[in-house]
């Protein structure tokens, strides 16, 4: 739960720096707070489209994510011009929270993580997932937790009879 809001920070660190499509009127870096900057950049752009996605899949879940997503948005950013070192640090927290990720999933789950499934539900769904994961304990829309219960328990059997099928199929033809 923690990893994934840090990848998805630390991610918009280094788009911070990726330079905007020549149809974007770019706005000047502003800052408003010692922690927090505003400016228009891939990253604004990204994670407006995030929101924006996540408003069409829960409207109400997505706006009460929303303050979040513009605080880390209004961080990275700042954090991304204001320390000569962002990059590798960001980069040092990105791959830290990549290796737990992956350890976690493993050792806990016993499968693999999404990004091997979907990398679109990796990179994209992953934040909101884990938002409304911790929303329901809090009795957010029971009936949705119940949904999202059930259907991620199919996909996980889905995913676990692939992967038993692999391991047959390869274990078949060491056998040949």
């Amino acid at each position: 739960m923690t990893c994934v809001p840090m990848i998805l920070w630390t991610a918009m660190v280094f788009f911070s720096f990726a330079p905007l499509p020549s149809a974007i009127v770019p706005y000047s870096f502003t800052r408003l707070t010692d922690y927090m900057a505003v400016e228009t950049s891939m990253t604004l752009l990204l994670a407006s489209g995030f929101q924006l996605y996540y408003f069409t899949l829960e409207p109400l879940g997505a706006l009460i994510y929303l303050p979040q997503m513009v605080t880390m948005i209004l961080t990275a950013t700042s954090f991304a011009h204001s320390n000569p070192n962002a990059i590798p640090i960001a980069i040092g927290v990105h791959v830290a929270c990549w290796i737990a990720q992956f350890i976690g999933h493993g050792k806990f789950e016993g499968r693999q993580p999404a990004l091997f499934d979907s990398l679109v539900q990796a990179l994209v769904l992953a934040p909101f997932f884990v938002h409304l994961e911790m929303l329901f304990p809090l009795g957010f829309k029971p009936a949705l937790h119940k949904d999202v219960n059930n259907l991620s328990a199919i996909e996980l059997t889905r995913v676990k009879k692939l992967e038993g099928e692999k391991r047959r199929a390869a274990e078949a033809k060491k056998a040949n």
